[in-house]
């Protein structure tokens, strides 16, 4: 367990929308789906090191993963301007070496929740963040 450390986040995100809605703020028909893919560099497969041998603040101090996400939209008029929203979400999270998983251990509830972030346009982004992908504090600290 993790209860004192930095680690290092630099993820690239791309995603593919498609749209027939007619109305971008107040979407009454037509449907939105889209794919994301945000991934880092596989930096362990980069080096020999023995990252089952290595002390978890030396393991994770650069994080790898690769993270997917589909979202399907539907929009259907009722009744008027009254509108039916249908949505399903999926999404997966991976890592690239067996030897080391996506994330340090530890609990989410106790990271604290600020951090800085630096982004271009959102599409390359360096930041600090936790195992459920919201922004978190670089430090983990253990209640």
């Amino acid at each position: 367990m993790v209860t004192d450390g930095n680690f290092n986040n630099f993820s690239i995100t791309q995603n593919i929308t498609r749209s027939t809605i007619n109305n971008p703020l107040f979407p009454q028909e037509g449907s939105r789906f889209s794919l994301s893919l945000q991934a880092t560099l596989p930096y362990s497969l980069f080096n020999d090191k023995p990252y089952a041998d290595l002390p978890i603040e030396e393991r994770f101090k650069w994080l790898e993963y690769h993270k997917w996400r589909f979202t399907a939209e539907w929009y259907t008029t009722l009744i008027g301007k009254l509108t039916l929203k249908t949505e399903a979400k999926i999404g997966m999270i991976g890592a690239y070496n067996k030897e080391r998983s996506a994330f340090p251990p530890s609990s989410a509830s106790s990271w604290e929740a600020t951090a800085s972030t630096i982004s271009n346009s959102g599409s390359l982004t360096a930041r600090t963040s936790s195992p459920c992908g919201a922004m978190r504090s670089p430090t983990w600290t253990e209640t």
